[in-house]
């Protein structure tokens, strides 16, 4: 993805986007007429309720090319955000093609190696570098770009946080996604993302590849992950996702096997919620970002 991004767009896929655009307009205005009478199917806050709803059409209406196309790489946001906020960007080359993007000093004792999510389809923005930084509590952040699989040793101590946005998602979301489970039904309108859009995803990074433990986590035996190389492990949610069931079903099946389990739901949140706040303006600190930072600092 490195050495062919952004994509460079037909002519047909340019056009389309005259109609894709009208197709947001109209979702906005429809999600503002409709979400006077939401009730407690939509959003809790009612511009939010509009805000995700052009979101998730922009991602369904969008293929992965033109969505990458029209937004900035990972390195370029990366480099949008130093510069708006003074620092040197630090960018390091990684195994397989990969990038390492640091903030703050690269010899603090602490590391926090971050995947972002988008499941390998999307960039990262610049709110996921705010987050970040407004998360800075003396810790190193080592923000990277995962392609697939990414392998580093550090002599000093390290905390990885992966995101779950993603092909391998809590949820194996591509294969055996419930359409008719509790939280799919009951979010199809509060969260950022729909089951077509996780299916697509999924799709596109096993690339007809067979499935397996490691690929669809949540078809793995709890047993799979009682040798887990991890001395704490904490899992965020939004309880407006439409993944919730997923991922309750994953906690619990590693709760069975791992004493130290923490499981943090974000009350009328969406999916990675922090990032998406951000995104839209809002600078409120959300409960899942609140409870990673408490999660972190009582640890580092």
């Amino acid at each position: 993805m490195a050495n062919t991004f952004p994509p460079k767009l037909t002519v047909l896929e340019k056009l389309d986007l005259i109609p894709a655009n009208i197709s947001l307009v109209a979702t906005a205005i429809y999600a503002a007429i409709t979400g006077i009478f939401r009730g407690q199917k939509g959003a809790k806050s009612y511009m939010k309720h509009i805000n995700y709803a052009v979101i998730r059409k922009m991602l369904q209406r969008l293929s992965t090319r033109q969505n990458q196309a029209t937004n900035p790489s990972t390195s370029g946001a990366y480099e949008i955000f130093a510069r708006q906020n003074k620092i040197e960007a630090q960018t390091v080359q990684l195994n397989y093609g990969g990038l390492g993007h640091w903030l703050g000093n690269k010899d603090a004792k602490n590391v926090l190696v971050y995947y972002h999510g988008g499941g390998f389809a999307i960039s990262a923005g610049t709110a996921y570098f705010q987050v970040l930084k407004g998360n800075n509590g003396g810790a190193q952040r080592c923000r990277e770009r995962y392609c697939y699989l990414c392998t580093h040793v550090y002599s000093r101590t390290t905390c990885r946080i992966p995101n779950t946005a993603g092909a391998f998602h809590d949820c194996p979301v591509g294969f055996i996604f419930p359409r008719i489970s509790p939280s799919v039904k009951e979010n199809a309108l509060k969260d950022i993302i729909m089951p077509e859009l996780a299916e697509r995803w999924s799709s596109s990074y096993l690339a007809g590849q067979e499935t397996d433990n490691y690929n669809q986590p949540l078809l793995a035996p709890a047993e799979w992950w009682k040798d887990i190389k991890a001395r704490d492990l904490l899992i965020v949610a939004g309880s407006d996702e439409i993944l919730l069931s997923c991922i309750e079903e994953f906690v619990e099946k590693l709760k069975s096997v791992l004493p130290n389990v923490t499981y943090i739901v974000g009350q009328d949140e969406p999916h990675v919620a922090p990032f998406i706040y951000l995104m839209l303006g809002d600078k409120s600190t959300t409960q899942q970002d609140g409870g990673l930072r408490t999660w972190l600092s009582s640890r580092l």
